[in-house]
C-alpha cells in the first residue's frame, strides 16, 4: 500500500545519474501503476479520490500512479491533496491525444513540434509542478514506435529542452521528464532490445545547450551542458512473463526470456529505468 506518510514540500523526487532521491538524500523506488480512469472521462474530484481510497484500501503495493489524460487548464488540487495525504505520487501527462497538446508521431520534424504544443506544456507546467508529489512529466508515449514515426524524433528532444529551459528561466523546480517507450522492433534485424537500447540512447544523448552569440550569461546555460532531455526511461513492456521461477529462461528454457533480454540491454542505463 502507499506510504502512511504524507508527500509534504520536502519530500520532492529528484533525478541524480540514475537513480531517484527525496530531498533528504534518501532513495526512492519507484512502484507505480496506472492510474484506472478511462482517458475519455472528465474529471471528477470525488470519483477520482474516491479510486485512490479503493487503490489505498486493497493494500497495493505501489507509491505512484501515472494518469494517462489531464487538461492543464483544470484545477487538479483536491485530488493531489488527497494523493499528497496518502503518500501517492503522481506522473502526469504533458501532451494530449487531441487538440492544441498532440506531438504527432505521423509528421516528421520540425512539423510534429508546434507553438500550440509549447504553449500546452508552459500550462502543465505552471498547474502541476506547485504540488510535491508531481514525481515526473510524461514527455511523450510511444511516439518513435516504428521505422517511419523515428522521423519525429528530433521533437521530443526539443520539446523536452525548451520545458527545462522554461522552468529554469522561471525559478521552478526542476521536473524529471520520462518518456515511455513501446517494446517492439522497428524492423527484424534490430529487435525489441535493439530498438529499446537505440531509443534510450537517443534520448538521453545530450545536446550542447550554448548559443553562439557570445552571451555568457544567456538562459540556455541555465541548463547544464551534460543534462539529457530526458530523465527517466519507461518501457510498455509487452510481452509475457515465463511460467518458470527464473526469468532467465524462456518456457523452452534454453532461449533467453523476453524481460532478461531487456534487462541486459538497458541495466546499463545512465538515466532510472521505470
Amino acid at each position: 500500500m502507499p506510504s502512511s506518510d504524507a508527500i509534504g514540500p520536502n519530500d520532492v523526487i529528484t533525478v541524480h545519474d540514475r537513480y531517484l532521491y527525496k530531498n533528504d538524500g534518501t532513495r526512492f523506488f519507484l512502484k507505480g501503476i496506472a492510474f484506472p480512469v478511462s482517458v475519455q472521462d472528465h474529471y471528477n474530484a470525488t470519483a477520482w479520490i474516491g479510486i485512490l481510497q479503493q487503490l489505498d484500501d486493497l493494500g497495493l503495493q505501489y507509491n505512484t500512479v501515472r494518469i494517462y489524460r489531464m487538461d492543464p487548464t483544470v484545477d487538479y488540487s483536491e485530488f493531489f491533496q488527497a494523493a499528497m495525504k496518502l503518500g501517492v505520487y503522481v506522473i502526469v501527462p504533458l501532451t494530449a491525444e487531441s487538440g492544441k497538446g498532440v506531438l504527432s508521431r505521423n509528421k516528421p520534424a520540425p512539423d510534429c513540434y508546434t507553438q500550440h504544443l509549447y504553449e500546452y506544456g508552459i500550462a502543465c507546467i505552471e498547474n502541476y509542478l506547485q504540488y510535491p508529489n508531481v514525481l515526473a512529466g510524461l514527455l511523450a508515449n510511444e511516439v518513435m514506435n516504428s521505422k517511419a514515426s523515428w522521423a519525429s524524433a528530433p521533437c521530443i528532444k526539443a520539446y523536452g529542452r525548451d520545458l527545462k529551459l522554461y522552468a529554469s528561466m522561471h525559478n521552478h523546480r526542476p521536473l524529471p521528464l520520462l518518456y515511455a517507450a513501446q517494446h517492439s522492433e522497428i524492423n527484424v534485424h534490430v529487435g525489441n532490445v535493439g530498438t529499446m537500447l537505440l531509443t534510450l540512447n537517443y534520448l538521453t544523448c545530450s545536446d550542447n545547450h550554448n548559443n553562439n552569440n557570445g552571451d555568457d550569461t544567456s538562459n540556455s546555460e541555465l541548463l547544464s551542458e551534460s543534462s539529457p532531455e530526458v530523465d527517466i526511461f519507461g518501457v510498455n513492456i509487452e510481452s509475457w512473463c515465463s511460467s518458470r521461477n527464473s526469468f532467465v529462461f524462456a518456457d523452452d528454457g534454453k532461449s533467453a526470456g523476453s524481460y532478461y533480454s531487456l534487462w541486459l540491454g538497458l541495466h546499463q542505463s545512465t538515466v532510472p529505468l521505470a
